[in-house]
């Protein structure tokens, strides 16, 4: 798991507009002034899925991925909580990883 993380801040170093936070940003002015010339190019959601994919690989092959049932309440307080964290990061100036 930490060559993976590792891996994939060499590549996002590399290529900032590679980064999951730049990718959503082109995507959500995309959908804000209507300009298809702002939607992130195809290559940046591969590889953003290709990551993905290699760390539920790799929690799967080493056994460290454990799925717990929870209750609905517990699951909406989580998702209310993720989306007042998403709204927070994006309304300053260049959201959570730039300040």
């Amino acid at each position: 798991m930490l060559a993976i993380g590792f891996m994939a801040s060499i590549v996002f170093y590399m290529n900032r507009n590679a980064h999951p936070a730049a990718c959503s940003k082109a995507g959500s002015l995309n959908l804000y002034q209507n300009d298809l010339s702002l939607w992130p190019s195809h290559h940046r959601f591969a590889l953003i899925l290709a990551l993905i994919t290699g760390m539920a690989i790799a929690a799967l092959r080493t056994r460290s991925f454990q799925y717990t049932k929870t209750s609905f309440r517990n699951t909406s307080q989580h998702l209310l909580a993720g989306l007042l964290m998403g709204l927070r990061a994006v309304i300053p100036s260049g959201g959570n990883d730039s300040q």
